[in-house]
């Protein structure tokens, strides 16, 4: 298809009056967009003889295209806030980005508060192209507020629910079951934009990794801009698997722990449900405040004797840190019935509720991972998929209130911790 370009508006009752629209000075952009699916009827403005008054008063604007490549972006950046200043602004787009640099993060804010959505690099892959066009139209449809002025605060959509994935050990497969669940969680949930996978995992972005999400914005990239995140900013910033599940990683093995349990307070104000993945970590670097907020806390083993010895350890310091509680449900990963103690033995002697048992299925898990797709992208009937169930079910009926009862926690105090000794 064809492009029209112009440098003034049509005239009324032109069908290109409901349009997409470049807004730029320059049309060296059209080229490019007419190989962007989506994109191809794209139209240009010309912004310096068109002010942005006129051209939403004339024009009835599906969607405004601004040029952030080849220094245009303190421009584009001006024409955006020229235009959220309008009574009903269109949702914008940016073509290209904010470089990278100290000011990326406060430069990214002012864009998303002057109303841009997202930003389409040009020669992304087509999927991602797609999901923001995708992601855009229905906040369109479903009449989502729309920047005027600068952000509309939003006030929290939800109160969502925090279920923790804590690996007793490396190795236990914590990350794994975070990206698989996750993607399950947000494919099969007709609330869009509800599952966050908190990827906190050591090593750092294992999670992120197995779901192929590489995104620039970063767990220390929301621990910056703690106080200005937001519905708006969420959307735009935080990457995102094909699945609609939003992904937040962390870039290195370093923790802030106050800092990162007031972010996960944040973010339950924006989703449904946070999947935080803490496998691998040493149990004193997580944070209390962290633990403290969970709905459920998770604990992912095997049925080897190094994987119970750390469960057992892990279990005398949630003991010690007054957290072990009945929000603790045993996962118990690489199930082999003929290993000699049964899953059932296990939950029994550490006085844990077997929420799930995983069977072993390294070989595929591994087989999968090596040509970067998940399980279910390959072999959806999986044995391993099908052992999910329980997981997903217990995400929906998670409770509301994250901390137990006083009686709760001293009974569970009062529980043996030595199981050897039985």
């Amino acid at each position: 298809m064809t492009m029209a370009a112009t440098s003034t508006l049509p005239r009324a009752g032109s069908e290109q009056l409901r349009r997409i629209v470049l807004y730029a000075p320059h049309n060296h952009l059209l080229a490019t967009l007419s190989g962007v699916p989506g994109l191809e009827s794209t139209v240009w403005i010309d912004s310096r003889e068109v002010p942005p008054q006129q051209l939403l008063q004339h024009a009835d604007v599906q969607l405004l295209l601004l040029d952030y490549t080849d220094g245009n972006a303190g421009y584009s950046q001006s024409m955006a806030q020229l235009i959220g200043q309008q009574h009903t602004p269109p949702p914008m787009l940016g073509i290209g980005g904010i470089a990278e640099g100290p000011q990326q993060n406060v430069q990214l804010l002012a864009a998303i508060r002057a109303g841009v959505r997202a930003f389409i690099a040009p020669g992304a892959p087509e999927a991602n192209i797609r999901d923001i066009l995708r992601r855009v139209r229905r906040e369109i449809r479903s009449n989502q507020p729309v920047t005027i002025s600068g952000l509309q605060e939003q006030p929290p959509r939800r109160e969502g629910k925090l279920i923790v994935l804590l690996g007793v050990r490396p190795g236990m497969g914590t990350s794994t079951l975070a990206a698989h669940l996750g993607t399950r969680l947000a494919s099969t949930d007709s609330d869009v934009d509800s599952h966050l996978l908190l990827d906190l995992g050591y090593p750092a972005a294992d999670a992120a990794l197995y779901l192929g999400v590489e995104g620039g914005f970063h767990l220390e990239d929301a621990l910056r801009s703690i106080n200005r995140i937001d519905a708006t900013f969420a959307a735009s910033a935080v990457s995102r698997h094909g699945s609609g599940l939003s992904v937040l990683a962390r870039s290195s093995n370093a923790f802030a722990a106050e800092e990162t349990a007031l972010l996960t307070q944040r973010l339950l104000g924006l989703y449904s449900y946070v999947l935080c993945d803490l496998g691998g970590n040493d149990m004193g670097n997580i944070p209390l405040a962290l633990l403290a907020k969970a709905h459920e806390i998770w604990l992912v083993a095997d049925q080897s004797i190094g994987a119970l010895l750390s469960l057992d350890r892990c279990l005398q310091t949630l003991e010690q840190r007054g957290q072990r509680d009945d929000r603790l449900q045993l996962v118990l990963n690489r199930h082999d019935d003929g290993f000699g103690i049964t899953s059932e033995q296990v939950a029994a002697r550490f006085g844990l509720p077997l929420l799930c048992i995983l069977p072993e299925r390294s070989r595929q898990l591994r087989s999968s991972a090596s040509i970067g797709r998940l399980l279910h992208e390959q072999h959806p009937n999986d044995p391993y998929l099908v052992a999910l169930q329980p997981l997903l079910q217990r995400v929906s009926a998670a409770p509301t209130v994250a901390a137990s009862g006083v009686i709760a926690r001293l009974a569970n105090h009062m529980r043996p911790s030595k199981w050897m000794k039985k």
